[in-house]
């Protein structure tokens, strides 16, 4: 396999890099070497320990689609970058680790590696915005811009953003703190406020003081009720919910829809159920923090619907008093409102995962090239 110059690879997982044959019956226009536009790549950064079973059928259809697409997929060991990136939370790191990759293209989709790609006749240039250098986008189920997936250009600004971004780790306070999630609210609101940043204190005070994922995904509201609802932020860009390249698969119990859905998250190998001819049930999820996290938008997501000081729980006064118990029943309803559209949605034409048409016929150990689908096996 040719390595990109200066820009070293994981050997245990080399093998991912070159792996559909010339010979794929897959018929879609792939994009030719020939072809002026810009170069891509797909980057999922891992660690010496990382086990390669966990990930392998999400990771296989990377390979397959980048495959497909002539972009370059690039499974890279932070370890080899200890040097230029001493951090020691490997969340933080592998930001560190994207900013020296992206100087080798024009732009890189950065992933975590329990991200898979379920139709691939959606391109990555489909998400490209001239006007943002970074791409972020706002996760379904609660009010949290994912860390672990965003498109990244090659410019001085955005290397630097990964950077301080990377650099967060030695900022963070002695708190549950969500490592590169939680930090990344407060980062976000340091660039996009400036020194307009009124309203952040109390934000940082509740992350400062997080106990557990439900103080967590509090802070994160405050921070995306003081940004506001828009998409763009100067050369920072969030998508808005269900707009993305990807989303948990957990929310139409991994039923995906052609028109709208590309990749699919957490799709981790101790999460894959067996699967015969009857597709999978979709179930009702019982959303983490909707009992104590508060909104800060109404179901529109227009107006704020409950302050911050309303959803902690006052000295002296019981929670009933604070009207927390039925803030929180409020938040649940909406939340549930807004996901049953979404699933409603995503199944008028949803297919079960297995029936992706994709060029690959992912097994347990490796991708074979095939003619029209790939069917995971399952033990």
């Amino acid at each position: 396999m040719v390595q990109k110059q200066g820009i070293p690879s994981s050997t245990k997982f080399m093998h991912f890099e070159n792996i559909v044959g010339e010979g794929s019956s897959w018929r879609l226009q792939s994009r030719q070497h020939s072809c002026r536009g810009p170069r891509i790549a797909i980057l999922v950064v891992i660690e010496a320990d990382t086990g390669i079973e966990f990930y392998k059928h999400a990771m296989s259809s990377i390979a397959c689609y980048a495959r497909v697409w002539k972009y370059d997929f690039r499974v890279v060991n932070s370890s080899d970058y200890r040097n230029e990136c001493p951090h020691k939370d490997k969340y933080f790191r592998r930001h560190c680790v994207a900013a020296r990759i992206l100087s080798a293209y024009d732009y890189i989709l950065f992933l975590d590696a329990d991200i898979g790609v379920v139709n691939p006749k959606k391109r990555i240039e489909d998400f490209l915005d001239a006007k943002a250098e970074m791409i972020f986008y706002d996760r379904f189920f609660n009010w949290e811009v994912m860390a672990g997936a965003y498109l990244a250009k090659n410019t001085d600004w955005t290397k630097h953003f990964l950077d301080e971004f990377a650099n967060y780790e030695f900022r963070l306070p002695k708190s549950f703190h969500g490592t590169d999630n939680g930090a990344l609210h407060a980062y976000l609101a340091e660039v996009i406020l400036g020194v307009n940043n009124a309203g952040l204190a109390p934000c940082l005070y509740v992350y400062a003081k997080s106990k557990n994922f439900d103080d967590l995904f509090m802070y994160e509201a405050c921070i995306r009720k003081l940004l506001g609802n828009t998409t763009h932020f100067g050369h920072i860009k969030i998508l808005r919910k269900g707009t993305a390249w990807a989303r948990d698969n957990w929310m139409t119990n991994s039923l995906w829809n052609p028109e709208r859905d590309f990749m699919m998250h957490n799709w981790k190998f101790t999460q894959l159920r067996t699967y015969k001819s009857t597709p999978l049930p979709v179930a009702r999820q019982q959303f983490r923090g909707a009992r104590q996290a508060r909104p800060f938008f109404s179901g529109t997501g227009q107006a704020p619907a409950h302050s911050l000081n309303e959803a902690r729980s006052l000295p002296g006064k019981s929670r009933n008093e604070t009207g927390q118990d039925a803030g929180a029943a409020s938040f649940q309803k909406i939340l549930a409102s807004s996901t049953h559209r979404l699933i409603k949605f995503l199944l008028s034409r949803a297919a079960p995962l297995m029936h992706c048409h994709t060029c690959c016929d992912v097994t347990q150990s490796t991708l074979s090239v095939a003619g029209g689908k790939y069917f995971l096996e399952r033990p």
